[in-house]
Parts: structure tokens; sequence; C-alpha cells
């Protein structure tokens, strides 16, 4: 399996970076994907992904994969996320400092 460009870990919750070069018509193009896994231990003691998540879990979660978009924004883009003109609404409501500045995350309520 291939390797992660970049990995967030926040508890059991990890959003992985993946890097997929392509070759186009104009030339080579990276896309990247994000993937959201837990890591628990079975009964047996292996450590096993899910993607299900408990109560505890959502909101490290959310905070992993804030953290991987944050990434992707500022390796792909200017590093200001609302200048990306897909991102939902709600996503706006959550401040993502800039690649430049010291990295926070600051809820809006």
């Amino acid at each position: 399996m291939a390797q992660p460009e970049k990995r967030f870990k926040m508890g059991a919750c990890a959003a992985s970076v993946f890097s997929n070069e392509v070759f186009a018509g104009e030339g080579q193009r990276t896309f990247r994907s994000v993937v959201l896994q837990k890591i628990y231990k079975d009964k047996d003691g292996m450590f096993r992904p899910t993607g299900s998540l408990n109560l505890n879990d959502t909101p490290k979660a959310v905070l992993a994969l804030v953290t991987a978009y944050d990434y992707l924004v500022c390796k792909e883009g200017t590093g200001e996320p609302e200048e990306h003109q897909n991102v939902p609404a709600w996503v706006r409501g959550i401040v993502v400092s800039s690649c430049c500045a010291k990295r926070s995350l600051i809820v809006q309520g």
C-alpha cells in the first residue's frame, strides 16, 4: 500500500493525505486525497482500522480533517481557505490560520 504524504493524528483518529501524480495532455499534475480512519484494538489485541466513530472520536476526526484541509490549501493554493469557491459556508465558520502564521484553530460562534 502507498505511504501517505502527510498524516495528522488526533487521538485514535487520523487523516492521511495521499498524492497521485497523473500525466495528462498538458503535463504532469498532482491530485491529493484525504483518508480518515480510526484505529482500535480488537478483542485479540490486534490494531484494526475502521470508519466508525463514537461520540468522543467525532471532534478528533473533525480536527484531523481541518488540519489536513489546511495542509492541502497551503500546499496547493494561497493559504487562505476562503479563496476557494467550493468551500461550504459552514466550513468558512472554522478559521484555520494560513501557512505563514502560527497554526491555530478558532471556532467562531
